[in-house]
């Protein structure tokens, strides 16, 4: 239950030195309230654009805490801040930070890609007989091309329509994710026909099948070891990940303490009047702490 005490008000000039110092004691007093001067601002408060910048680098923080899901500490213990130079701390933290996190996570969306690609071309192999005949005999052919890729499943039933009367060969697997796997084959004469065809029912070629090569009979043993190379970089990177976030845990919670602290302090610094160089806080503390602060000025 809380009881009432009797406040005692204080009217404070503080400099700008002193200023983190004051709001510390503050803050560790824990029952205080410091009152807005109604006409506080003597001249233009510099403080506004740091309160926003270190209110970004908390959001950021809090990002990095929770994809880490590392636990945080409830109590605070207030310290002088230097609010300039904890944003140049920050700034620098957060840079490197995420650039460190970015380069794995852009290369698990890589893998990921690679990996979606290779399921895309393990089924069109399957389109294929396996036999030694060559991969780069099929693209390379004299007589005929030949393109693997997929097109939207709604775009199936008219591309078959539509090359029904041609000299075309088209095989097709399952359609899987909204997407139809095919093969097709078709002569040189009729390439640009065809390329308007394929256009217009949104067929997306698949790179990484048209640059296979050796015999049809051993692709399908070397996708599955790339599919295992993938797994094994994807565990290791996962791994790196985590050690990354328990490695820098304490420095990521000890920003976010500082962080809270300065935008907690800015809150109140906007309260006070100013002068060219000195503070004037207009602040109520507990009665029995008079004695305190006046050993303190």
């Amino acid at each position: 239950m809380w009881v009432p005490e009797p406040m005692t008000r204080f009217l404070l000039a503080v400099t700008e030195k002193d200023l983190p110092v004051v709001l510390e004691f503050f803050g560790n007093q824990g029952k205080f309230h410091i009152a807005e001067f109604s006409h506080r601002y003597l001249r233009e408060p510099e403080y506004k654009d740091l309160y926003f910048k270190l209110e970004e680098y908390r959001r950021k923080i809090e990002e990095i805490i929770q994809y880490f899901d590392i636990g945080i500490e409830d109590a605070i213990q207030f310290e002088p801040m230097k609010f300039d130079e904890l944003a140049d701390k920050a700034d620098s933290f957060l840079k490197e930070f995420q650039e460190r996190l970015g380069e794995k996570r852009d290369r698990l969306e890589a893998l990921q890609k690679e990996e979606t690609e290779l399921n895309l071309t393990a089924e069109l192999l399957t389109l294929l007989p396996e036999s030694e005949t060559r991969m780069e005999e099929l693209n390379n052919s004299k007589f005929l091309k030949m393109l693997g890729g997929t097109i939207p499943s709604s775009e199936e039933e008219n591309l078959l329509e539509i090359i029904k009367d041609r000299d075309v060969l088209i095989f097709r697997r399952k359609a899987q994710n909204g997407s139809v796997p095919i093969i097709i084959f078709y002569s040189f004469f009729e390439e640009e026909s065809i390329g308007k065809v394929l256009e217009s029912v949104r067929f997306n070629k698949l790179e990484l099948f048209s640059r296979l090569e050796g015999p049809l009979l051993s692709l399908k043993e070397k996708i599955e070891n790339k599919f295992w190379e993938i797994k094994e970089e994807r565990t290791s990177l996962k791994a790196s990940i985590k050690k990354m976030g328990r490695n820098f845990e304490n420095d990521i919670l000890q920003l976010k303490k500082e962080i809270e602290i300065s935008v907690l302090e800015l809150d109140w610094v906007a309260k006070t009047a100013r002068s060219e160089k000195v503070f004037f806080v207009n602040a109520y503390l507990p009665s029995i702490k008079v004695s305190e602060v006046k050993d303190k000025s």
